[in-house]
């Protein structure tokens, strides 16, 4: 199970339609694994924080929490990949079978203005349709930051 890791600062809110997105969450977890199952990045306007967790193997593989800077602008961008979040919430979850058969599962949860987040999940390494390109940057940005 992922530790929720809560981080307080002064972040930049960009508001679409009325609402503003504070946050993304983004990573992949498999169920049937040996290792650092569970790999996921939180990003806000100004940082971005890291985590990996083993399923079963918490002595060999302990739980890891990085913070890295992360421009306004890039986070900035991810928003505007959005466009509605009345849109994204209407997307179905999970897609198809996330981690049925040892295939992973990957999700994206957007926090809008301290309203409960609303998380798609879906199977590893395909997409959400309509949300391609979002899909594609967070993965980015996960490879990115996690090591």
């Amino acid at each position: 199970m992922l530790t929720l890791l809560l981080i307080v600062s002064a972040l930049t809110i960009v508001t679409i339609q009325g609402q503003s997105i504070t946050s993304f969450e983004t990573g992949t977890g498999f169920s049937s694994c040996v290792g650092y199952c569970y790999k996921y990045v939180h990003i806000n306007a100004s940082m971005v924080i890291t985590g990996k967790s083993s399923k079963t193997n918490h002595t060999d593989y302990p739980e890891i929490h990085e913070a890295y800077p992360f421009e306004s602008s890039q986070f900035n961008q991810l928003v505007e990949l959005v466009g509605s979040i009345e849109k994204w919430k209407t997307v179905n979850t999970p897609i198809g079978c996330p981690d049925c058969y040892n295939q992973g599962a990957e999700w994206i949860y957007i926090d809008t203005d301290g309203q409960p987040i609303h998380g798609v999940q879906f199977e590893a390494n395909s997409t959400i349709v309509g949300y391609e390109t979002l899909v594609e940057n967070l993965r980015a940005l996960r490879h990115t930051f996690i090591h």
